[in-house]
């Protein structure tokens, strides 16, 4: 592992997990929004759907989420496509192998949507981990002159 960059000093580890915090719990609440609107759901039904999909966002975030965060730490210009990138394999993965290991009664056409859709909800969530922990703040504190 690289050491790191004077000019891109590390993030505060309490934005680490405020990351890790907030970004799984936004993912699970925009894909509970997708599946509410078309099916008219009563406030109670949407937020046990948010419940739900939430149990099935931070294990994956948690699990896979900290080695990337390792993984790729010591790179000097952290992008936001690269955790939105990140962001999608950390959420499409889990869906996959669960259709892929576990057996579905879905088609493949429906199955392939369900990751896909899985996808972009992480890739939002990777850009919301990313303005919480390495947004475009850092960039204007990394610019400005120490006194």
């Amino acid at each position: 592992m690289k050491p790191p960059d004077s000019h891109n000093p590390p993030p505060a580890l309490w934005r680490v997990l405020l990351g890790f915090a907030v970004a799984p719990g936004a993912a699970a609440l925009m894909m509970a929004v997708d599946e509410a609107l078309p099916r008219n759901m009563t406030p109670g039904q949407f937020w046990r759907s948010v419940q739900l999909v939430a149990v099935f966002a931070y294990p994956p975030a948690l699990l896979l989420g900290f080695p990337a965060v390792v993984a790729f730490g010591h790179i000097k210009a952290n992008r936001p496509a690269l955790c939105g990138i990140a962001g999608a394999g950390i959420a499409a993965a889990p869906w996959l192998l669960l259709f892929l290991f576990g057996g579905s009664n879905t088609g493949w056409m429906e199955t392939g949507m369900i990751v896909v859709r899985a996808a972009a909800y992480g890739f939002g969530a990777g850009m919301i981990f990313w303005l919480i922990v390495d947004g475009p703040w850092r960039r204007r504190q990394a610019a400005a002159p120490a006194p």
